[in-house]
């Protein structure tokens, strides 16, 4: 595996094999494992360090780490957005405190911020049609292969190559975007989008 791949990665519970965590990496494994390094587990107190201290102390990690998806360093953040809102919206009980993306790289969050955004996300479900949208958008994608980025279209006709690149030129969360794509919010910073449907025949 080359040290500076990009993919989407899940770690897995121990004691049940479902994934509990979901995360980018552009570095290729060395990311995924410094999730259970000892100088990170003593500084770090959040519900995701304190659940690895929980399953991993004394367990190699190297089995439970999975690679959901293989992508490009272009639309890294965009892909774990959409695994983190798949899983989720399947019912997946991750301990990620954010929803992916630019928003969860680098920033550390206070003990009462990450409690607000806990309590903000109980009962938080997706509706039926997001469900189907998120689903369907990832049918027949193989696990583990690359995915091409998706141009999208805003509602007054301009489009873009990905949501990263929408998100770039607009100055918006490309989370929100991603969101109103999947159908959980209708518009984010005055702009609404949707996927350009491509005709592969």
């Amino acid at each position: 595996m080359k040290s500076k791949e990009c993919f989407i990665y899940g770690i897995k519970e121990p004691t049940t094999d479902r994934i509990r965590y979901v995360g980018l990496s552009t570095q290729g494994m060395t990311r995924p494992l410094q999730h259970f390094m000892p100088c990170y587990a003593r500084h770090e107190t959040s519900h995701k360090s304190n659940w690895i201290k929980k399953h991993f102390t004394g367990v190699d990690p190297r089995p439970f780490i999975v690679i959901l998806e293989r992508c490009d360093r272009s639309n890294v953040e965009e892909r774990e957005i959409f695994w983190i809102g798949k899983l989720r919206s399947e019912g997946v009980d991750l301990v990620n405190m954010t929803d992916g993306g630019s928003a969860g790289l680098g920033r550390r969050f206070s003990s009462e911020t990450r409690a607000k955004i806990s309590r903000s996300k109980k009962g938080q479900k997706h509706s039926p049609e997001a469900r189907a949208k998120m689903s369907a958008s990832h049918l027949g994608v193989p696990v583990g292969t690359r995915r091409p980025k998706r141009p999208v279209i805003d509602q007054n006709g301009r489009t873009y190559g990905s949501i990263t690149e929408a998100g770039k030129q607009l100055n918006l969360s490309i989370g929100n975007i991603a969101k109103c794509l999947n159908g959980s919010r209708p518009h984010t910073g005055g702009y609404s989008f949707k996927y350009i449907e491509l005709n592969n025949g």
